[in-house]
């Protein structure tokens, strides 16, 4: 047995039905849920993300503080500015300021990699690396830094890793300007480079770690990036290859320009959705992030999942039972219906359809189909004749002219006249000649245009009395059918162009040859979007019609856009303004007019 949309539609119905209830329920427990399990581990992502920041506040301040205790050592100012003063003492000068800052060293922060002074002009003239003493630093951030933010700022920090040239290892810059004691004038820059790793330390914390007894637990991480996206901590995925990679997500970005605090849903520089924080730290312009893939996150959800998922199909089983039933007793009368309907549509109205001794509102709904294909074809039949009528009366009308035209050209004597009246007679005959192919046509809209190109090209031959054996007609025309919108300006054309060969091209009996044709092209739409054409449609194919003749040609100084032959202006005319095509003119060999048209249909009009 074949299922029936209606079958699938009461499927569903009962499904719906059952399943409501089941699915608002779930709905209601599964945000639930949802929501507090979010809350749950925002609030931990938030709280760890801000412990890290309350230490790494610390740290940072501890040796901002330090630099600046530096900075005011009154045995560094002293030395100095000794050295400024008395040149001829300032190797023995700097050799003491040398043993003063290597014996303080360690002593002050066992984590302290370098410290170095730098004169005015940038110029090492001392430091607990003895290489680094004379080498020019005027080039660095953190000389230059100091001298800008003089007034406004504390001790420069470099909020980047980096690379140190001594120890080889990832290290922490700050530096402070160095002042005389009385005029408070800059001498230099002091400098302190601090382990990197201290940061990294922090992060060994168990809290921090990424495993099962902290909050991120394995599927998460916290990593600090610096105010260039740059980070500066490994990465549980990317290991110590993630250090200075950038990390340029979203979060870091918004959290960065507002300064502030971000807490959500959001991809980690890997593309992963996560359910993080991410906090910015003034001290440093870096931003921590507490990320936790949402799938792990949440983890909970997938129980209930399943539990709703168990029994909304125990019910779609059910249903589907019940359906199934129900359904397949209308599913043979609706395949007779659909069946029944489809002969009509394939125009066979003499078979009706046939249910049986039902009584029910189905055989009501067959009856009256039955009675509307009756009346349909009815009326179809009555249309058919009146357009048939119509077509023909057109013709008859259009012939009564061109007859009343003929009779009055003879009583002109003015041979140019007489042959305008032939002309108009010949464009008369071209549209009547159209209007008898649709009435004689089987669906009275289209026209074998094949055919109507034979017996019209024929008419203007016997109308002009053509010597066939002088002037020959060759025509390649593919088999196709167009409409009337189309024909009529199709063929007035090729009426202009035969006219036009027949009268101006064999001067003088000349032989010659006539050419048309007729064919598909390959080419996309050619309907013009800006000539303001309304309620009209191009339809996809395009087609192009070539009339030649090799005849003496028309004069190259002519303009066939702007003259004051009617038969020119109307080719123009047509060809881009009823059939919304384009036109051209050759005069390589003779004369051809191309134009590439595609069929257009206006819109019916009420």
């Amino acid at each position: 047995m074949k299922i029936t949309k209606l079958g699938v539609k009461l499927f569903l119905l009962f499904l719906l039905v059952s399943l409501v209830p089941l699915g608002i329920a779930g709905t209601i427990v599964y945000t639930y849920v949802h929501d507090r399990t979010k809350e749950e581990v925002q609030r931990q992502l938030r709280f760890t993300a801000h412990s890290l920041n309350e230490q790494l506040k610390l740290i940072l301040s501890q040796r901002r503080f330090r630099v600046a205790d530096f900075s005011v050592d009154g045995f560094i100012r002293d030395s100095v500015e000794q050295m400024g003063q008395k040149p001829l003492e300032y190797s023995q000068i700097g050799e003491k300021l040398n043993t003063h800052l290597i014996k303080n060293q360690k002593r002050v922060d066992p984590d302290l990699l370098e410290l170095s002074i730098l004169n005015r002009e940038g110029k090492v003239i001392a430091s607990t690396s003895r290489n680094q003493v004379g080498k020019d630093k005027s080039h660095e951030v953190y000389f230059r830094a100091p001298f800008l933010s003089l007034e406004s700022k504390g001790p420069y920090f470099s909020d980047a890793l980096e690379r140190s040239e001594t120890a080889k290892e990832l290290q922490l810059v700050f530096s402070a300007i160095l002042t005389d004691k009385d005029l408070h004038r800059p001498m230099g820059v002091i400098v302190t480079k601090v382990k990197g790793n201290i940061i990294q330390e922090i992060l060994k914390q168990p809290m921090y770690r990424s495993d099962k007894e902290s909050v991120v637990d394995h599927s998460g991480e916290i990593y600090i990036v610096n105010s260039t996206k740059l980070m500066i901590t490994s990465s549980r995925m990317l290991g110590n290859l993630g250090l200075n990679q950038i990390v340029d997500t979203k979060a870091v970005k918004e959290v960065l320009a507002s300064q502030g605090e971000l807490s959500g849903i959001y991809e980690n520089y890997s593309g992963i959705r996560v359910l993080g924080t991410a906090l910015f730290v003034p001290e440093s312009n870096w931003v921590i992030l507490a990320e936790k893939n949402v799938k792990d996150a949440f983890l909970p959800l997938l129980k209930i999942k399943y539990i709703f998922a168990f029994s909304g199909g125990g019910v779609v089983f059910l249903v589907f039972m019940f359906a199934f039933v129900i359904s397949g007793k209308t599913n043979t009368i609706i395949q007779k219906l659909i069946e029944g309907t489809k002969r009509v549509a394939d125009g066979d109205w003499e078979h009706p359809i046939t249910v049986g001794k039902r009584r029910d509102e189905i055989r009501d709904l067959v009856e009256s189909f039955n009675l509307m294909m009756n009346k349909l074809r009815e009326s179809l039949s009555e249309k058919d004749m009146l357009s048939r009528e119509i077509y023909h009366r057109v013709k008859n009308n259009m012939q009564v002219i061109s007859s009343l035209l003929r009779l009055q050209s003879r009583h002109i004597k003015d041979e140019k006249y007489v042959e305008m009246f032939k002309e108009s007679q010949n464009r008369i005959k071209a549209m009547a000649l159209i209007h008898e192919k649709l009435y004689r046509s089987k669906d009275l809209a289209h026209i074998d245009f094949n055919d109507y190109i034979k017996n019209l090209v024929n008419d203007l031959f016997l109308s002009y009395k053509v010597n066939t054996g002088k002037v020959t007609l060759k025509m390649n025309i593919e088999t196709v059918s167009f409409g009337i919108d189309t024909a009529i300006p199709c063929g007035l054309i090729v009426n202009e162009l035969i006219t036009n060969s027949l009268k101006y091209a064999f001067p003088g009996g000349k032989d010659g040859e006539i050419k048309i044709s007729l064919r598909r092209v390959p080419t996309g739409s050619i309907l013009p979007q800006d000539r303001g054409v309304q309620n009209v449609t191009a339809q996809p194919e395009t087609f192009e019609l070539i009339v030649s003749d090799n005849g003496t040609g028309i004069p190259k100084d002519l303009d066939y856009r702007n003259t004051q032959s009617l038969g020119l202006r109307l080719i123009t005319n047509l060809s881009e303004n009823q059939l919304l095509g384009t036109v051209e003119l050759k005069r390589s060999e003779g004369t051809a007019f191309q134009i590439n048209f595609q069929e257009v249909k206006y819109k019916e009009r009420t």
